[in-house]
């Protein structure tokens, strides 16, 4: 943190209600007593034909300490 990085999987397979898929995240170092934003879109392209869309992006902010 504070650095921009975006990653981007290949296509996964369509999830039922209820479904999921997880992620582990690594980072490779981190700046002492920072912090930053982590975001999370499932659907950037808004390809998925899906009644509700208000799920697919996801904010966390993320605090490091010492």
């Amino acid at each position: 943190f504070p650095v921009t990085i975006a990653y981007f999987s290949p296509m996964q397979q369509a999830l039922n209600p209820g479904d999921r898929i997880e992620f582990t995240v690594g980072f490779d170092s981190f700046i002492d007593a920072s912090q930053g934003e982590v975001i999370i879109n499932v659907d950037p392209t808004g390809t998925v034909n899906e009644r509700n869309k208000d799920n697919n992006i996801v904010k966390y902010t993320m605090y490091v300490t010492k």
